[in-house]
Parts: C-alpha cells; sequence; structure tokens
C-alpha cells in the first residue's frame, strides 16, 4: 500500500493497512465490571489475489483472554506470543465480518482496569504483510461517557454507474476520499452540502472511501463503480 495512504489513516489510529489488508478498529472496547469483554474486527483483502491470513498475538498478563479467527477458536493460554495454526483464506476484495472474521475475549478484568492486547495479522507465506494493531479492552466507567459520532455523510448508491449522490449531515463540512485498489487517491471533494459527483471517468471495478469530518475519520468502506 503507498505510503501516503499508510500515513493519512495511521494519524487516525482507527484504520491499518498493509499491502494486501486493511482492519478497521474501534478505538476501545467497553464492557461493564463482571461482564466479558470483547472486539470483533472487519478484515479486507485489498489486493487482487485470493490470500491465507494467520494471526500472531501478544500479550504479558495473567487475565484470561483468548480469540477466534474464522470459525476456529484458540482457548486461553499463558503464552506471551501464541501464532494461530489454521490460517483463514480471504478472497480478493472480500471482507470477512461477523463470525467468519476475528473475535477477541478478555475474562475477569479487575474493576475499573484495562488490558491492551497486540494482534498481528499476516499473510501465510509472506510475514512480512502484515498489520499490527493494539486493541484496547476496558470496565473504566469514563468510556461510557463518550459521545458516539454520527455526523458523517452518507453515500448512494453503491455500486455506482456514472454518478454518486453523497448526503451531507447539514452543519458539517466533510472531506471525501476515495482511492483505489492500491491505495492510489483517485478522488477527493470538500462536502458543505449534499451533492452529486461524477465518476464516470473512473474504471469500473473495486474502491474505499472514507469522511474527515471535524477531525474525525470514519470508517473506510468499499465501493464498487460499476461504469
Amino acid at each position: 500500500m503507498k505510503l501516503h495512504l499508510l500515513t493519512y489513516f495511521s494519524l487516525i489510529g482507527y484504520t491499518l493497512f498493509s499491502q494486501s489488508l486493511y482492519i478497521n478498529s474501534q478505538e476501545y472496547y467497553f464492557s461493564p465490571f463482571g461482564e466479558q469483554c470483547y472486539s470483533e474486527l472487519d478484515v479486507t483483502n485489498v489486493s487482487s489475489q485470493d490470500i491465507s491470513v494467520n494471526i500472531t498475538r501478544t500479550v504479558t498478563t495473567d487475565i484470561s483472554n483468548y480469540f477466534c479467527w474464522g470459525i476456529t477458536c484458540y482457548i486461553p493460554n499463558s503464552d506471551e506470543v501464541f501464532t494461530t495454526n489454521t490460517p483463514v483464506l480471504i478472497p480478493a476484495g472480500e471482507t470477512l465480518s461477523g463470525a467468519d472474521s476475528f473475535k477477541g475475549y478478555v475474562n475477569n478484568l479487575p474493576e475499573e482496569s484495562s488490558l491492551v492486547v497486540n494482534y498481528c495479522f499476516w499473510i501465510d507465506g509472506i510475514p512480512d504483510d502484515e498489520i499490527c494493531i493494539d486493541l484496547t479492552y476496558t470496565n473504566k466507567e469514563m468510556y461510557t461517557s463518550l459521545p458516539e459520532i454520527s455526523i458523517f455523510p452518507e453515500i448512494f448508491p453503491n455500486p455506482a454507474v456514472n454518478e454518486l449522490t453523497i448526503i451531507a449531515n447539514e452543519g458539517f463540512k466533510s472531506e471525501f476520499l476515495l482511492f483505489d485498489m492500491l491505495g492510489n487517491k483517485v478522488l477527493y471533494k470538500n462536502i458543505q452540502n449534499s451533492t452529486i459527483i461524477n465518476v464516470s471517468s473512473l474504471e469500473s471495478g473495486i474502491y474505499f472511501y472514507s469522511f474527515c469530518t471535524q477531525g474525525k475519520v470514519s470508517k473506510v468502506q468499499k465501493l464498487v463503480i460499476s461504469n
């Protein structure tokens, strides 16, 4: 993935790219004290080839934690570093989500505490092509008062043919960024009001887009253009 794309999103901390993968994550994963902490990630293959992906988990703690990758769940263990032995296939351009993707769990987290666990997603046979991400599991009450962000515009249709409509939230200025599968920025536009963008000059295929609104960056999502 091109450096400019890596730099842009690494400043935000919510979205990570490698040459073949991107992952959207939350800043933290909250569960009330006494309940199991839980995370779930969407993992997308942004390459043009089918790939098989392994995970290496790194954490130093006595707190019970484990994760599931695809249909395989790996039981809690005391190893500081643990690597999966069953890679999961992700077809080219596809996203794993829900029960088919990654789920992380932390049990018996002490009251008013957090645990940071590092997970590296890497291509089977090409370990240098990887994404490493720190997930924060917490039951600290301070996190319950943080507001949810619902300021980002919406787009339709998807797939788009020739034109793309962006529905902006009144009063919020946004930046719309569109990238191709190689990480090249192919479209940038300032959005203040709902607008229609001509995309007829773009080749048909899979793209990825995001909005930047009031210093916050939305989840990166897939856009299909069928001109």
